[in-house]
């Protein structure tokens, strides 16, 4: 198996069953990654359900927060597990639809 993001490792595919054989491949590769994030999730999950693990990790983070971590390792490791179990915040805003138009040079054109 190739370099992922190496270019010079690409081949061009060369039949219609190549194709079908590359795409089936990458199908069956695509749900077995999934099924590992869903376990690491459900594992995740369960560990956190524990009080004193919860407690320990409030602590690191608010000891790095009053004294500082030079590598943010303990900030980053809170992130990966809070994206990995779905709570991460949503990167954009929603932004409601009540747009209001006014035009004042505007004709009446009801009968």
């Amino acid at each position: 198996m190739g370099r992922p993001g190496k270019k010079e490792n690409l081949r061009p595919v060369k039949t219609k069953e190549e194709a079908r054989e590359r795409g089936r491949n990458g199908g069956k590769a695509s749900v077995e990654a999934r099924r590992r994030r869903k376990t690491l999730k459900e594992e995740l999950e369960l560990l956190l359900s524990d009080p004193s693990l919860q407690q320990t990790i409030c602590t690191a983070l608010l000891r790095e927060a009053m004294y500082g971590n030079a590598s943010g390792s303990v900030t980053k490791a809170f992130e990966t597990i809070r994206d990995t179990i779905g709570e991460k915040p949503a990167d954009k805003m929603q932004m409601d639809g009540g747009i209001q138009f006014t035009f004042s040079d505007a004709e009446d054109y009801s009968e």
